[in-house]
């Protein structure tokens, strides 16, 4: 922390003038562990003031928030409003207690309101089982990329894993337990870990793809680049919008929509609130929730949704 964000972050003193975002925002970041939350606070942070167009703190009025909560609804959906103007407020709330601005805690309840998210509308575009089919048929598993790719787009399906979860997959976070049951040790958000059974036809894909690659170190990631690193988040995400491009799907499919099929899949058959949410490694039940609505507005309006079977 420089001088100028020291000074200007002691509670009890005047209000400082002239500070700027930049010098109070790593220090706001440091109480979260997760990598990906900081990164998706951070560019909230920022959004904000490249929209505001100005970088001192003091200078933010309570109709700069009202206008910018205005902006995000007209251009985005409500949940991913409601996400920006939450990491907003967490980072206001910092400066007022350091006296870098008069907004107040109930000010930014009041001017920068999420909006009310209907947990049971989806903000993702759910695949049918047909594009499921399609999309799992169109690989070329005899191919090293063909293979993995195939192999991560069914760990997204089957297992339910966030993108940052599969890249940091390495061979020895496959372990057996009890009765010779194969099971995957995630390390989730915030390195919280968690640990997944793996179902035979799973294990099968995972099996048959370490013995196309040869992988015999057990410390070596199981994703890894033409160049042989380990694939990034964003890698991931380029590769599931080239398959489901080149598979002919026109829906907006990123790997965290597979998470979102999988676990609605799981809840339309039935696995109870505390289970899923387990699996899903979420913090809070309320997240897990969603699914549940999901689950029991397609049985009401689909019928016989299909359970997710891999070619």
């Amino acid at each position: 922390m420089n001088e100028k964000t020291a000074v200007a972050l002691r509670p009890g003193q005047e209000l400082q003038e002239g500070i700027r975002y930049q010098d109070i925002l790593p220090l706001w970041l440091e109480r979260f562990d997760s990598h990906h939350t900081k990164r998706t606070y951070d560019q909230a942070v920022r959004s904000f003031f490249d929209w505001l167009g100005r970088d001192q703190v003091n200078l933010i009025t309570p109709q700069d928030l009202t206008e910018y909560r205005a902006a995000l609804m007209s251009k985005h959906p409500r949940s991913t409003v409601a996400k920006k103007l939450t990491a907003l407020r967490g980072f206001m709330e910092l400066c007022f207690i350091g006296k870098a601005t008069t907004i107040n805690r109930d000010q930014l309840r009041y001017f920068a309101k999420s909006p009310k998210v209907d947990r049971a509308t989806l903000d993702f575009e759910m695949l049918s089982a047909e594009e499921i089919q399609t999309l799992t048929v169109s690989f070329n598993r005899k191919t090293p990329e063909g293979a993995r790719d195939y192999t991560m787009i069914a760990l997204c399906l089957k297992l339910g894993l966030r993108e940052g979860e599969l890249a940091k997959i390495q061979i020895k976070d496959f372990i057996t337990i009890k009765d010779d049951q194969r099971a995957l040790r995630v390390k989730g958000k915030g390195d919280k870990k968690r640990t997944l059974n793996l179902q035979p036809d799973v294990w099968n894909i995972i099996t048959k793809y370490m013995d196309h690659t040869g992988i015999k170190d057990r410390n070596a990631y199981l994703f890894k680049s033409r160049k042989g690193r380990r694939l990034t988040t964003r890698g991931i995400r380029h590769m599931v919008d080239t398959v489901t491009r080149r598979a002919g799907i026109s829906k907006r499919t990123p790997p965290h929509t597979l998470r979102h099929i999988c676990l609605t899949n799981m809840a339309m058959n039935g696995c109870p609130l505390l289970d899923l949410q387990t699996w899903a490694g979420h913090s809070d039940p309320k997240t897990t929730l969603r699914y549940i609505h999901l689950a029991r507005d397609f049985q009401s309006t689909a019928g016989g949704f299909n359970t997710i079977r891999l070619n």
